[in-house]
């Protein structure tokens, strides 16, 4: 405001520099203010900023040493949170790459792999075993061996 210009231009500077954060970044601001300006300080950061904390001058050690407490231990669990996420995307990036390797493995070896559930029902087969049966791997899915027409001693050993 023009009462207060210098004010407006610190807050404005601040809000600039906090704006450049990246959006998961949630700075924790204690702000201090004097009573008569405090409607400049309320009017300029409270309605732009999300994580802010707006005391009257003078006030008291024991709250200004509790609101930087609390900023610094809000700010703490962020990070905590920012490495949690990090750990999950790297995480993520492994298993997809142990998927692809296995997907790889087992597409192009010219062995027949199969995986059944309790009641021996095809759950995947590879396309070695629909090339030496000559049965399309979609034929696989959900049905056991007898039903696929596979030989009885087959089935009997399997079963």
């Amino acid at each position: 405001s023009a009462e207060h210009p210098e004010i407006v231009a610190r807050l404005e500077a601040l809000l600039a520099a906090l704006g450049r954060q990246p959006s998961c970044s949630d700075i924790p601001v204690v702000l201090l203010c004097r009573t008569s300006s405090r409607a400049d300080c309320m009017r300029h950061s409270l309605h732009r900023l999300d994580n802010v904390t707006v005391l009257e001058r003078p006030t008291t050690m024991q709250t200004l040493v509790s609101s930087v407490q609390a900023a610094l231990r809000a700010r703490s669990r962020q990070y905590q949170l920012r490495d949690q996420l990090q750990a999950l995307r790297n995480s993520e990036t492994a298993l997809r790459a142990r998927e692809r390797e296995l997907k790889t493995l087992t597409e192009n070896t010219p062995d027949i792999l199969s995986r059944f559930d309790r009641q021996f029902r095809h759950i995947f087969v590879n396309r070695a075993a629909a090339d030496l049966t000559g049965i399309a791997t979609e034929t696989f899915i959900g049905r056991i061996n007898r039903e696929l027409g596979m030989p009885e001693d087959l089935v009997d050993l399997w079963e």
